[in-house]
């Protein structure tokens, strides 16, 4: 591919290794997007979240609909960081 190429980077200061700023890269990597609507009703409450994961060390990579044709299936990839060296 030939052209202009252009990319963002970010520095994360931490004080311990890299995996102590993994969820901040995360966030650089996959921004908060956000949509405008009219004013409305609604039916949220003021915090929504589809699912959730814990402890800390475990990371929410992917999340997609199944493949197998079954609407409500959901397939997610979560890892785990390793905070210790190895």
């Amino acid at each position: 591919m030939q052209g202009p190429r252009a990319f963002e980077h970010s520095i994360i200061p931490h004080s311990a290794g890299w995996q102590s700023a993994i969820h901040q890269a995360r966030y650089f990597a996959s921004p908060l997007a956000a949509r405008w609507t009219g004013r409305h009703a609604g039916v949220l409450g003021p915090e929504v979240s589809f699912f959730s994961v814990s402890p800390s060390l475990l990371l929410v990579s992917a999340v997609k609909r199944a493949e197998d044709g079954g609407g409500d299936l959901v397939v997610s990839r979560i890892v785990t960081i390793r905070l210790t060296a190895a």
